[in-house]
């Protein structure tokens, strides 16, 4: 998400290899800026929910399949 929206990310600033952040910089376009903000929404949101309690981590993987096919 960083590397797709931010021009001028960097390995060193993303705390990635450079190995890591050029295989990423060289496949990126799959998603619109629309598509990785959402991603990034659901992310988050499955984050807190896991670090408040209100999700077991054993659930985490349904509700996450769950989110992506609701859309």
């Amino acid at each position: 998400i960083n590397i797709q929206l931010d021009n001028k990310a960097t390995a060193e600033s993303l705390g990635m290899t450079t190995k890591q952040f050029n295989a990423i910089k060289h496949n990126i376009g799959y998603f619109n800026k629309q598509s990785l903000i959402e991603i990034f929404n659901i992310i988050t949101d499955i984050d807190y929910k896991l670090k408040s309690g209100q999700l077991p981590a054993n659930l985490i993987i349904d509700y996450l399949m769950l989110n992506i096919l609701s859309r």
